[in-house]
């Protein structure tokens, strides 16, 4: 299917699994090296205007990438921490386009 999307690559990987914590540094890897990564679309327009790869429809359903904060009991009560949260939360939205209350 690669060769169908103009994307034919010198020397493929066997099937590589990465887990990452931060989702944005998957473009990163995949830029040094055969690899390929799923984020999310709009994550991905943003990166290719200054990173050389290509966004490409996933060729098959796509699926829902899900993301989370997790923090320890004392934060929880935290007024600083919430402000981060939120201030995040906003961010986050405004660069994937999304609800910044449900981030």
């Amino acid at each position: 299917q690669m060769a169908q999307l103009g994307l034919a690559l010198p020397v493929v990987a066997p099937i590589t699994n990465v887990l990452s914590q931060r989702f944005t540094s998957l473009p990163l890897l995949a830029v040094e090296s055969n690899l390929v990564a799923i984020v999310p679309g709009a994550l991905a327009e943003r990166l290719s205007r200054i990173l050389p790869i290509a966004v490409v429809e996933l060729p098959f359903e796509r699926f829902t990438i899900e993301t989370a904060v997790i923090s320890s009991a004392p934060q929880e009560s935290d007024a600083a921490h919430w402000w981060f949260r939120e201030l995040t939360a906003q961010a986050l939205a405004k660069v994937m386009g999304g609800d910044p209350t449900s981030a």
